[in-house]
């Protein structure tokens, strides 16, 4: 069960996206492959999937919808959603 609505949506996001899903488990992939353990895996992952998801707001959002955008992602809990796709690489 997700931590909040914030992590729901973006993980319902994520799965339910196919170009989005495919993303994100190849780079789960890599990292597993890259990193000693599972738990470096998740780490980084969460931590790429944060900086992207920043990165990729689209710069024409202006206030007040953008500090609204970044209350929100800040509430993600990236670590969880990280988990899992860590979880589905075999």
């Amino acid at each position: 069960m997700p931590t909040n609505d914030q992590t729901e949506t973006v993980r319902q996001w994520w799965i339910n996206d196919e170009a989005f899903y495919s993303h994100w488990f190849a780079e789960a992939e890599g990292l597993v492959d890259e990193c000693d353990n599972r738990e470096e895996a998740k780490i980084r992952l969460a931590e790429q999937m944060c900086a992207e998801t920043y990165a990729n707001i689209p710069k024409n959002v202006r206030q007040p919808h953008r500090e609204l955008l970044n209350d929100a992602l800040q509430e993600v809990d990236w670590h969880e959603i990280a988990t899992e796709f860590i979880a589905d690489v075999p």
